[in-house]
C-alpha cells in the first residue's frame, strides 16, 4: 500500500505499494480471489506484508471504475478448506506406514471516496498522467519513476484506480484485511503489469471461479509472457457451501515470479480451459490393521513360520523312525 516515501516504491504484482516517509515496507505474499459474470468483476485481495510503519497504501489499477468494500478473511479460509488434500485411506498391515471507462481534463476525476474500517478508498478516473501524478503527490502519495511509467500506460488503456490509505493502530506487519474491488469489465483479467517496477520476488495464489476450468494467458496484450512458475493446485467443483455462491468452478492457482523486472511484460487474462480436468490433491494415511496391539501382517507371517517349524519337526520325526 502507498504513502510518501523516500525510497523506490515497492510492489505487489498486483499494485504499486510504498511505505510510510523514512519507513521500510515487503511483501512476501499476495491471495486473490476472482469471479465474474461476463460482465462484473469481483477480486478479493489480501497481502502479507512486513513492515515498520503504521500507515501505508496502494494503487490498484481496474479497466472500469471500481466499487471498494470490505473483504471477507473467512472467505479465504473456507476456500483453503476446500483445496485441502482429500485423505485416501490404505490399510496398513505390517506397522511400516505409507508413502504418500469522460472528459478530458488535467487532473483525474474522483469518482468515489470511501471508509471502510481503516482504510480509506477513492476511485479516480485518469486520462492524463500528469495530472494523475500530482494528484497523488497533493494526497500524499509518492511513487517512483518506474511506478509512474507502470500507472502511464494503465491511463493509456482507459483504466481507472483506486488509491487505497491504510492506518492502523500498531505497525502493518503480517496479513492485512482483505479489500473487495468490483468493477465492470469485458474480460476476466488479474492487474499484475505493476509489479514490473518491484526488485523483490512476487508470489501469488489466485482462486479463479467460473463455469468451467480456466486457463491464464499471459500474452495478451504484449509480445513477451509473465514468465512466472505456474502450478494448479486445485481444480474442480466447488462443495463447500460457504464459497458455491461465487461460482460453480474453482481453479485455483499458485504463481512464482522471480525477477518482476525482466518476466512480467502485461497483465493476466484468464481464459477457459480446454477441458474441466480435475486437479484434487490427496493425502495417503495408513489404518493400521493389528491384533492384541500387533501389525496383523506380522502375526500372520509369524504363524506360517511357526507352523512351518513343526510341519519340518513332523517330517524328520517321521524320516527318523523309519
Amino acid at each position: 500500500m502507498l504513502v510518501g516515501i523516500a525510497s523506490p516504491a515497492a510492489a505487489c504484482a498486483c499494485g504499486v505499494i510504498a511505505p510510510q516517509t523514512d519507513a521500510t515496507a515487503a511483501f512476501n505474499g499476495e491471495r486473490a480471489i476472482i469471479n465474474w459474470d461476463g460482465e462484473r468483476q469481483q477480486i478479493d485481495l489480501t497481502l502479507n506484508m512486513a513492515s515498520d510503519a503504521a500507515s501505508a497504501g496502494l494503487i490498484f489499477p481496474t479497466p472500469s471504475p471500481a466499487t471498494v468494500t470490505a473483504g471477507d478473511l473467512d472467505r479465504f479460509e473456507h476456500l483453503e478448506r476446500q483445496i485441502a488434500p482429500q485423505a485416501i485411506v490404505v490399510n496398513d498391515w505390517w506397522g511400516f506406514g505409507v508413502p504418500g471507462e469522460s472528459p478530458v481534463t488535467d487532473e483525474p476525476r474522483v469518482l468515489k471516496r470511501v471508509t471502510v474500517g481503516d482504510l480509506e478508498a477513492t476511485t479516480l478516473k485518469a486520462s492524463n498522467v500528469s495530472g494523475l501524478n500530482r494528484w497523488l503527490k497533493a494526497n500524499d502519495y509518492s511513487l517512483s519513476t518506474a511506478s509512474r511509467e507502470s500507472l502511464a500506460t494503465y491511463v493509456s488503456l482507459g483504466w481507472s484506480f483506486v488509491a487505497v490509505k491504510l492506518t492502523a493502530s500498531a505497525t502493518l506487519d503480517g496479513a492485512l484485511e482483505p479489500i473487495r474491488f468490483t468493477f465492470d469489465t469485458d474480460e476476466l483479467v488479474y492487474p499484475v503489469r505493476a509489479s514490473s517496477t518491484a526488485s523483490n520476488s512476487q508470489d501469488i495464489r489466485l482462486y479463479i471461479f467460473d463455469d468451467h476450468r480456466v486457463s491464464l494467458n499471459q500474452f495478451e496484450r504484449s509480445n513477451r509472457p509473465v514468465n512466472a512458475s505456474q502450478t494448479v493446485v486445485w481444480a474442480g467443483d466447488v462443495s463447500n457451501s460457504s464459497v458455491s455462491d461465487s461460482g460453480a468452478y474453482l481453479t485455483v492457482f499458485d504463481l512464482h515470479i522471480d525477477n518482476p523486472k525482466t518476466q512480467v511484460r502485461s497483465d493476466i487474462l484468464i481464459v477457459d480451459a480446454l477441458a474441466d480436468d480435475e486437479v484434487i490433491p490427496t493425502t495417503v494415511r495408513a489404518n493400521p490393521i493389528t491384533l492384541l496391539g500387533i501389525p496383523v501382517g506380522l502375526l500372520v507371517v509369524g504363524w506360517l513360520g511357526f507352523g512351518i517349524i513343526l510341519l519340518l519337526s513332523y517330517i524328520v520325526g517321521r524320516f527318523r523312525s523309519h
